[in-house]
Formats: structure tokens, C-alpha cells, sequence
């Protein structure tokens, strides 16, 4: 198989997975966009999130929740109580309380691992001069 077809691939599924949050996919990839769990993540590390549900997940599971028809948050889960959750960010300067309970159905995925903003960057630049190198040997 030619490495340019194993490119496309893997671009394929990364550019399906990146959608997988708002398509309601099994797994999903999110991309750290504020500061509310640093240390743990921070901007432009990348997530790998698995579909959950509340009988899913833990006291101390990143989660997301998605408000409906609005935008999702990541944050550590703190408790289940009954048909609501309760997370807290991990950044106790900008969060130094847990956050208001949202309803249990809010909840999409837990997050599983995280893939650290230099790799992405890394592998990007990477992607991109390969296309270049290989663009010139094509002229």
C-alpha cells in the first residue's frame, strides 16, 4: 500500500472523529480549547472521548457535557446525584468552585487520553512537509 493512501486514511478518520461530538459517535477527538483544566490539559491538546452515559462514570472521570443545542464542557466529574452531575474544572484559580449540576442526560463521553498539543503540532508539520518534499520530486 502506497504511503499517501495510508495518509489520506488516517486524515479521513481523524477529520471523522474531530465530527464524532456533534455527529454522537462512539469516540470522538476534541481539541482543549480554554484553560479551566490546566494543568491536566491545556489549549490545543487533543482528546480522545468515549461515548458515556451516568452508570458509565466515576467520581475523578473527565467528562463532557453538552448543553443541548449549545456548546460542551470538559470537566472532572464530582458526583452523581441521582438524575444530575456535578464537575469541577481543574484549574481551582479560574474555577474555585464546582460547577452548577446539569442534568445527568448532558452527559456525551468520558475522555480516555490525551494526545499533547507538540505531538499535534509535531505531526502536522510533519504532514505538511511531506507534501512539500514530495510535491518537488514531482517537478
Amino acid at each position: 500500500m502506497r504511503l499517501e493512501y495510508i495518509a489520506y486514511t488516517v486524515l479521513a478518520v481523524v477529520v471523522l472523529l474531530l465530527l464524532g461530538l456533534r455527529l454522537g459517535l462512539p469516540v470522538a477527538l476534541l481539541v482543549v480549547g480554554g484553560r479551566s483544566m490546566e494543568p491536566t490539559y491545556r489549549p490545543g491538546d487533543l482528546l480522545v472521548a468515549v461515548r458515556a452515559g451516568p452508570g458509565d462514570v466515576v467520581p475523578g472521570d473527565v467528562v463532557v457535557w453538552c448543553r443541548p443545542g449549545g456548546g460542551c464542557t470538559v470537566h472532572r466529574l464530582v458526583s452523581v446525584n441521582g438524575s444530575y452531575i456535578v464537575t469541577w474544572g481543574d484549574n481551582r484559580a479560574t474555577n474555585p468552585a464546582p460547577d452548577p449540576p446539569v442534568p445527568a442526560g448532558w452527559l456525551r463521553y468520558r475522555v480516555v487520553a490525551r494526545v499533547p498539543r507538540e505531538v499535534v503540532v509535531l505531526a502536522v508539520a510533519a504532514g505538511l512537509l511531506g507534501c512539500v518534499v514530495r510535491g518537488r520530486h514531482r517537478l
